[in-house]
């Protein structure tokens, strides 16, 4: 039976169609109201779960250079996370209320914090990260003794004995580069446009091609090779794309040093693998 519009009256439930019987009524008032209480329930359970966010950057004290790698976490609440490459951190599902933070990186000074959130709403803090003395190494390169930090010192000593380009903190505050891609191009042989990052080496009659026979361009950001998600090495315009967004990561004015090895025949062991080529870039905050 086809029911229209209900209205009720004491313990009666009434429709276009006549009364309902109270059993009915009832039963149905029940599964109204238990309907109710659960999506009130579950409203309430996701704003629980939802809770206090806490955002921002963590940056190297006196300056304006943000931190990858940082681990951030909330002691009592066992929530954590890790900075991404320009020291942006996201930290969710905290409840209100006062919190320890603690901050860590290898090589700079540890910081631990109160912070009260308050509500469920975002918070937004920025740190900065004192680093730890160190005692600089020296290496010659070129003829000229420099000093360089302990955690640069293989970057350094390949300068001194690898067969490849190099260009150093100083180089690129002297040279100024408005991005990595300009910095490339002072280098014989390497071409960077629409189609990527182009070695010569990388092709066995010496076009500037990226040929699929002899591997890629591989980059590496602070050791890890960042590139190589492409599997088909016929898909070109994929690589070119992979490349420029792997570049466009880091600013120069981040940057420590840079190895750039064209040909399989110069390129360090470490990062032989599935490359014609390979520019390794080493960051400050490394």
């Amino acid at each position: 039976m086809s029911i229209g519009w209900l209205r009720i009256e004491g313990m009666h439930l009434f429709s276009t169609s006549g009364i309902m019987p109270r059993a009915f009524a009832q039963a149905l008032l029940a599964a109204l109201l238990l309907a109710t209480s659960a999506m009130s329930s579950s409203l309430q359970s996701q704003e629980q779960r939802r809770g206090a966010e806490l955002t921002g950057r963590v940056f190297l004290s006196g300056d304006t250079i943000g931190l990858a790698g940082v681990s951030l976490g909330v002691v009592e609440l066992g929530i954590s996370t890790i900075t991404s490459v320009n020291g942006f951190y996201r930290l969710t599902g905290l409840t209100p209320g006062n919190h320890v933070l603690r901050a860590r990186k290898v090589g700079y000074q540890s910081l631990t914090l109160e912070l009260a959130l308050r509500d469920d709403r975002a918070t937004q803090r920025d740190f900065r990260l004192e680093p730890l003395a160190t005692v600089l190494t020296e290496v010659r390169i070129e003829g000229e003794l420099r000093k360089v930090p302990p955690r640069f010192l293989e970057v350094y000593r390949r300068m001194a004995t690898a067969n490849g380009k190099f260009f150093t903190r100083e180089d690129i505050q002297n040279l100024n580069p408005p991005d990595i891609q300009s910095l490339l191009m002072r280098v014989p042989t390497v071409r960077v446009n629409a189609q990527g990052v182009q070695f010569a080496r990388c092709n066995e009659g010496g076009a500037l091609l990226l040929s699929p026979e002899a591997g890629k361009v591989q980059i590496y950001i602070d050791g890890l090779r960042m590139t190589g998600r492409v599997r088909d090495k016929s898909e070109e315009n994929a690589i070119a794309a992979e490349q420029r967004e792997v570049l466009r990561r880091v600013n120069p004015s981040q940057i420590q040093a840079i190895e750039i090895y064209s040909g399989v025949s110069r390129i360090p062991g470490q990062f032989l693998e599935d490359a014609c080529a390979v520019i390794a870039i080493w960051t400050r905050s490394y």
